[in-house]
C-alpha cells in the first residue's frame, strides 16, 4: 500500500481527504512545516499533497527543503491551495510540484491525479532499478574480461601465483588508508577504480618472450631491458581503447597504473624517469603494493623475506623510490598487509 503525507492546518479539509483516501492508502497527517520534515524522516513516503499556506513556514519554503534533501528530493508533492492564480501555479511548478489541486476538492479528481503521480513515481522508480540491475551487471562483465586479461598475462609467468590476487586486495587496503589521509585527491569511486584497475599492471608482460620472462636466475642488461618495456607494452595496448572513451575514470586509471607503476618518487624509474608527483598518485600505490608482493613472495633466485624484512627494506633502502606519504599510509596499515599476504598463498 502506498503511503501518502497530507500536510494541512484546517481539520475540515484534513477530515475530507481522510474520508476519500484513507481505504486506498496509508496516511500521514501533518499541521504545519516542521511536523511534516518530522514525519519524513521517521517513515516512508511515497507521495505529499502540500498546502501552500501553513502556520509556520509556507509550502515553497517547505517543498524546496524537501528537494534539498536527497532521501526525499523524488517524492512527488502536489500542491492543494485555494489560491489559483497562474503566478502561484508557476511559482509551485518551478519549485518541484508535479501537480496543483484546487479547493474545495473534488474527492474523484483528488484520487484521480494521485493514482496517476503514483503510478508515475512507480514506473520512475522500476526504471531506475532496471538501469542499476543492467548497470551492475555490465561492471562485472568488465570486472570477469578484466580478470581473464590479467591472468592471461600471468598465465605465462611461472613463478607469480597468488599475484594478482593479492596485488588486487592490497592496493584496495593501501589505497583506503591514502584516501583517509588524503581526501582531496583520492575518493571512494577513484578507491575503487585503483583496486579493479591495479590487476592489469603487468599486462605488458604478455608481448616479452617466455625464455626472459621464465630465466630461472638473474637476467642480463639485455634481458631487463627487453622487461623494461611492459609498461610501455600494456600502455599502448590500452591507449587504443583509451582513447574512445578519454574520461572513464576506470580506464584513465588503469592506463595509469600500467605505464607508471616501475617509475619512482626520486625519479630513477622507467620507462620516463618521472619524479614526485609527476607520477600519479594511482601508480605511487601500486608501486608499493608491487614492490611489497615481490619481496614477500618466493622466486627461483630467492626465498621470500619475512613481512617485517619487507617492510624494513620498502621504509629504509628503498624508501627514496616511494612517496613519503604513500609509505606512511603503509605503515599505518602494515598488519592489515601482513594477513593478507598470509591469507592468499601462492598457487
Amino acid at each position: 500500500m502506498h503511503s501518502i503525507l497530507i500536510v494541512e492546518d484546517n481539520p475540515f479539509q484534513i477530515e475530507l481527504l481522510y474520508a476519500s483516501l484513507a481505504e486506498i492508502y496509508e496516511l500521514y497527517v501533518a499541521i504545519d512545516g516542521n511536523e511534516a520534515l518530522s514525519i519524513l524522516t521517521r517513515h516512508s513516503i511515497d507521495l505529499i499533497l502540500l498546502d501552500v499556506v501553513l502556520p509556520d513556514i509556507d509550502g515553497f519554503s517547505l517543498i524546496a527543503r524537501i528537494r534539498d534533501n536527497p532521501r526525499l528530493a523524488r517524492i512527488p508533492v502536489i500542491f492543494i491551495t485555494s489560491l489559483n492564480s497562474v503566478e502561484e501555479q508557476q511559482k509551485g511548478f518551478e519549485a518541484g510540484a508535479v501537480d496543483y489541486i484546487a479547493k474545495p476538492y473534488n474527492t474523484v479528481l483528488v484520487k484521480s491525479r494521485i493514482a496517476l503521480h503514483l503510478a508515475l513515481f512507480d514506473k520512475q522508480h522500476s526504471m531506475e532499478d532496471l538501469v542499476a540491475q543492467r548497470t551492475l551487471q555490465l561492471a562485472r562483465s568488465r570486472n570477469l574480461t578484466i580478470q581473464a586479461m590479467a591472468y592471461l598475462a600471468e598465465a605465462r609467468d611461472a613463478y607469480t601465483g597468488g599475484h594478482l590476487e593479492r596485488v588486487q586486495r592490497l592496493s584496495l587496503c593501501l589505497a583506503q588508508q591514502v584516501a583517509r589521509m588524503r581526501p582531496a585527491e583520492l575518493d571512494g569511486r577513484q578507491v575503487e577504480a585503483i583496486h579493479i584497475a591495479s590487476i592489469l599492471h603487468d599486462l605488458g608482460k604478455i608481448r616479452v618472450p617466455d625464455a626472459i620472462l621464465n630465466k630461472p636466475g638473474h637476467l642480463t642488461e639485455e634481458e631487463f631491458a627487453v622487461i623494461k618495456m611492459h609498461p610501455q607494452y600494456g600502455g599502448e595496448a590500452l591507449k587504443l581503447v583509451l582513447a574512445e572513451s578519454e574520461e572513464d575514470l576506470f580506464l584513465t586509471t588503469a592506463y595509469q597504473i600500467i605505464v607508471a607503476h616501475h617509475e619512482k618518487w626520486d625519479g630513477s624509474g622507467y620507462p620516463a624517469g618521472l619524479a614526485g608527483r609527476e607520477i600519479p598518485l594511482s601508480a605511487r600505490i601500486v608501486s608499493v603494493v608491487d614492490v611489497y608482493d615481490a619481496l614477500t613472495s618466493r622466486r627461483p633466485y630467492k626465498e621470500p623475506y619475512s613481512h617485517k624484512e619487507a617492510m624494513a627494506i620498502i621504509c629504509g633502502e628503498m624508501a627514496s623510490s616511494f612517496d613519503p606519504e604513500v609509505l606512511e599510509a603503509l605503515r599505518a596499515v602494515e598488519d592489515s598487509f601482513d594477513l593478507i599476504t598470509r591469507t592468499v598463498v601462492e598457487a
